[in-house]
């Protein structure tokens, strides 16, 4: 049985009390019953699964380390070596390649979508699980999507 619709959010241990912050926001904003949660995570405690289970009922967690991140770059090319000084490391933890995650769980949900953790919705995101059914296997949102700025704009493309 594939899910009807699956989101991933990913992040270090020292922002597993902001996913469990989206999580609440996510279920008081939309029915949830049919989702999966999928997280990726680096050093969340057994406490945080425990807490975040208790929150919403389907959720998976998957580890993510530097390691791991390296290992799957080594996939395609046996040679790199991951320069974690490097200045993109050090603006950006290794968790933002871990929205390419998704890709994994494209066999067990019919639609899947990756939210910034650092979020809130001010309604539920439903409109996404239409993409497919309007001929998208795509859809992302280009430009600002603050408030100020009246939210972003979705756009799909056909792949």
């Amino acid at each position: 049985m594939k899910y009807k619709f699956g989101i991933l959010l990913a992040a270090t241990k020292d922002s597993a009390f902001t996913i469990g912050t989206l999580l609440i926001n996510i279920k008081d904003k939309m029915d949830i019953s049919q989702t999966i949660f999928y997280i990726i995570n680096d050093g969340f405690s057994q406490n945080d699964k425990l807490v975040m289970q208790k929150l919403v009922p389907n959720i998976k967690f998957m580890d993510f380390t530097i390691d791991d991140f390296e290992a799957k770059i080594k996939n395609f090319n046996a040679d790199f070596k991951l320069d974690i000084q490097s200045s993109a490391l050090k603006r950006y933890t290794h968790m933002a390649f871990a929205r390419f995650e998704a890709l994994n769980f494209l066999k067990e949900c019919e639609c899947i979508i990756y939210l910034d953790f650092d979020m809130l919705l001010l309604k539920g995101i439903n409109e996404l699980k239409e993409v497919k059914s309007k001929g998208y296997e795509i859809a992302c949102f280009k430009g600002s999507a603050t408030m100020s700025m009246g939210g972003g704009q979705a756009h799909s493309c056909k792949i």
